[in-house]
């Protein structure tokens, strides 16, 4: 229980842990106008990082919050763009997103294109992959990314196609 709390305390001390959401709300009356409540929670404070009401033509993104130097923003796949990831480093944030394998394109050192799925497999685990390539930002500039992966079960796979 010591190593725990007392991980818990240097995490919290040195970074706020933000998890991102957006949710849609609609007006009862009337209007029934919807909005979209874009949300930024401290899982350790368990209060607000950041908000922002907009109407529903404002998809999810990172850019929607204010980012700052301590921050561990966790965000869904929604989230994993190049521009989201951009807006982080500028603002000095750190940053775990889920992605797809089509949210950006994965390069080499060199810059040439990467199959993502040939790379994960590649790695010699049979259950995951810990993978350090590049993505490409919005001026062409190479970002340094990593990517860990986890494979699924095939029961997962099975069951996901069925549904």
């Amino acid at each position: 229980m010591v190593n725990t709390v007392h991980s818990y305390l240097l995490f919290s001390v040195h970074f706020s842990l933000a998890v991102t959401d957006a949710s849609d709300v609609t007006e009862k009356g009337r209007s029934g106008r919807t909005y979209r409540l874009h949300y930024a929670l401290d899982i350790f404070k368990m209060g607000s990082v950041d908000y922002l009401i907009t109407d529903v033509k404002v998809g999810e993104s990172l850019i929607n919050f204010n980012l700052k130097p301590g921050y561990l923003v966790i965000g869904d796949r929604a989230y994993s763009t190049i521009r989201g990831i951009e807006h982080c480093e500028k603002n000095g944030a750190e940053f775990i997103l889920r992605t797809r394998k089509n949210s950006f394109t994965v390069r080499s050192e060199q810059g040439e294109p990467v199959d993502f799925l040939k790379t994960i497999k590649s790695t010699g685990s049979e259950d995951y992959a810990d993978v350090r390539v590049f993505a490409t930002n919005l001026n062409g500039d190479k970002v340094p990314i990593r990517i860990c992966a986890k494979k699924k079960d095939p029961k997962q796979l099975f069951e996901r196609k069925k549904n």
